[in-house]
C-alpha cells in the first residue's frame, strides 16, 4: 500500500472539482498527494499505509511514537509498555541492537476521515 491507496488521484481530483478527462496535470496531483500525507504523518507520527520500520535500541529501550503498530518482527522476546502517546520496548539481551515493527494502517478505509480531509486541504 502506498499514499495513493489512501487519496486516489480520482479522489482528489474530484475533491479538487478538475475534470477527469483532463491528465495534464495528474502528476502534479499525485505530488501534492504525497507531499500532503507524508507532512502529515511526519508531524504527528501516525502512519497512513503499513510498512516496517527499524528503530535502533538505546540501553536496551525504544520509545516509539508511530501509531498504529501492528506486529513485533525482531526481536521477537522484546517486552511493550504502552504509554499514551507512545509505546516503550525493551530487551534484555545486549546482542539486540534493533527493533523492528510493521507500523501504520493495512486498511486504507482505516486511515480517520480528518485525516484524509486535511490532506486534501
Amino acid at each position: 500500500m502506498a499514499y495513493l491507496d489512501v487519496i486516489t488521484l480520482d479522489d482528489a481530483k474530484t475533491y479538487l472539482r478538475v475534470d477527469d478527462t483532463l491528465t495534464d496535470d495528474d502528476v502534479r496531483i499525485t505530488s501534492m498527494i504525497k507531499a500532503a500525507l507524508s507532512t502529515i504523518e511526519r508531524m504527528t507520527n501516525i502512519l497512513v499505509y503499513s510498512r516496517s520500520k527499524t528503530y535502533l535500541f538505546d540501553d536496551y529501550c525504544v520509545r516509539v511514537y508511530d501509531f498504529p503498530i501492528n506486529s513485533l518482527i525482531t526481536p521477537a522476546d522484546a517486552t511493550v509498555t504502552e504509554k499514551g502517546l507512545y509505546s516503550i520496548y525493551e530487551t534484555s539481551n545486549t546482542s539486540d541492537t534493533e527493533l523492528v515493527l510493521v507500523v501504520g494502517y493495512v486498511d486504507p478505509t482505516d486511515v480517520p476521515n480528518e485525516i484524509i480531509e486535511a490532506a486534501l486541504e
